[in-house]
């Protein structure tokens, strides 16, 4: 039993050790699978989900890594407080014609108190297949 205990003890600590300080969900708004926008090109509109897992507030910038030419409308600096759960808007957007039916978006986190955070999440994009 003492073995056991040994291993159940060190697997939770290296777990509490390991676990990521920041963690991001990215929800689509269900109403509608895309509009447009005022200058015609597509929107998809979505919520993102930031949990600060830490004891300390901190700074957070999202941006898309890919693919080329969507753009993000979203605030450059999202504050989070210590131990809270913060639900930001947020809107991709392409020029008409440039996506057709459905792609992957990776967007990326990054922790701006701290340069070694930096998390991805992939989330879906719809446009007009015509």
């Amino acid at each position: 039993y003492g073995l056991i205990l040994c291993l159940i003890t060190t697997l939770v600590t290296l777990s509490l050790f390991t676990r990521a300080p920041v963690h991001a969900d990215i929800l689509r708004d269900r109403r509608e699978l895309y509009r447009f926008g005022d200058e015609g090109q597509v929107e998809n509109a979505y919520q993102l989900k930031l949990i600060n897992k830490r004891e300390t507030p901190h700074r957070y910038a999202v941006s898309v890594i890919e693919p080329a030419g969507v753009l993000i409308q979203i605030p450059s600096e999202i504050r989070a407080p210590a131990g809270e759960v913060i639900n930001v808007p947020m809107t991709l957007s392409v020029a008409e014609g440039q996506i057709r039916g459905g792609v992957d978006v990776v967007l990326e986190v990054r922790d701006l108190d701290e340069a070694s955070v930096v998390i991805r999440e992939k989330t879906r994009f719809f446009a007009p297949t015509d």
